[in-house]
């Protein structure tokens, strides 16, 4: 879907004057919402947690490479190229009415981010970090406590820490 709008001056003619057409943050749209639905279907199909790394890196890949050729996306062939196993079970995901996704936009590469990183702030902080972090180990979030642990900090940010906590 296109946006346009037409600018409301006139002339004495009556006649309005094209300005243009938002195709760009309706394709933000759509890829925020195609990124969502991905992010569901991992989760539906109880994928472990490197699968479904490997699954929506597979897919900002994909559309990355959509994005740069410009081309739209066709759900159907996404599907094939990223679940071949069961194609027509992410097709009707991607396709099912009550997402009101439709393909044929071209994926905007902002949008993909969050395939592939997590991040998230605070008024005191904030902090942005790749899935495989999750993955590997070098970041643990604990559900329970709502907490995340790092492991092997840079070493010039641990240094920096410990010269600022050593009066504590």
């Amino acid at each position: 879907m296109t946006t346009c709008w037409y600018c409301s001056k006139t002339f004495g003619s009556g006649s309005k004057e094209f300005l243009g057409c938002d195709t760009v943050i309706q394709a933000r749209q759509d890829t925020s919402q195609l990124v969502e639905t991905l992010k569901e279907f991992t989760l539906q199909k109880q994928m472990s947690a490197a699968d479904r790394e490997e699954f929506l890196t597979k897919a900002k890949g994909i559309c990355e490479r959509l994005a740069s050729s410009q081309r739209e996306i066709d759900f159907e062939e996404f599907a094939n190229e990223l679940f071949p196993s069961a194609p027509t079970e992410l097709s009707e995901v991607l396709g099912s009415p009550e997402r009101k996704l439709n393909d044929g936009f071209i994926p905007d590469r902002r949008a993909l981010v969050p395939l592939k990183k997590f991040k998230g702030k605070t008024p005191s902080w904030s902090v942005e970090f790749d899935r495989h972090a999750l993955t590997d180990g070098s970041i643990i979030f604990d559900a329970d406590a709502n907490t995340l642990t790092f492991k092997g900090l840079p070493v010039e940010l641990a240094m920096e820490l410990k010269r600022e906590t050593i009066d504590e």
